[in-house]
């Protein structure tokens, strides 16, 4: 069951990251259109602004995924590096604990609001229901909290296990 949960995180993972590039690609070329149409043509688009905004919000969630999967966010560990190996992984266990809950709230939440928005439309020229804006939430959302979740099993194992076993 554990390692089909990692390959469901690394399918994930590099969905995210194929998604990520491809959003960063077209706000550069959103952009570039909008430059060449206002001070090329001198003709400026209504609509760049609000595609790039809905674009910086779907890759902001997709890339703090993809760092919670690589474990890439930022730590502070100077007292933590102090600690016994298996007290950092206590400390661990009820960190994640809290950041779960915090995960489960944001997804339940996220899921009310965005029925709440989905008649509701964002911005002049685009017309995006913000149902859409909520989902980039909900879908990090959820997927963070199955890293977590993987990440406990192997915390939770690691405790659990005689000296020298259950580490993978």
């Amino acid at each position: 069951m554990k390692r089909k949960l990692k390959t469901l995180l690394d399918i994930i993972e590099r969905l995210e990251m194929l998604a990520s590039k491809v959003l960063l690609v077209a706000m550069i070329a959103v952009v570039g259109a909008q430059v060449f149409f206002r001070y090329i043509l001198d003709r400026p688009l209504t609509w760049p602004e609000e595609l790039c905004g809905f674009l910086l919000i779907w890759l902001t969630f997709l890339v703090a995924d993809i760092l919670v999967k690589r474990k890439g966010h930022v730590t502070v560990e100077f007292f933590f590096g102090k600690l016994s190996e298996r007290t950092r992984r206590i400390v661990n266990l009820f960190v994640n604990l809290y950041i779960m809950a915090f995960l489960v709230f944001l997804v339940v939440s996220s899921i009310r609001i965005e029925t709440l928005q989905i008649h509701h439309v964002v911005g002049a020229a685009m017309r995006i229901p913000k149902a859409f804006y909520t989902m980039a939430a909900t879908w990090a959302g959820a997927s963070m909290l199955l890293s977590f979740v993987y990440e406990q099993w192997g915390i939770i194992r690691t405790l659990v296990a005689p000296t020298g076993e259950g580490t993978e």
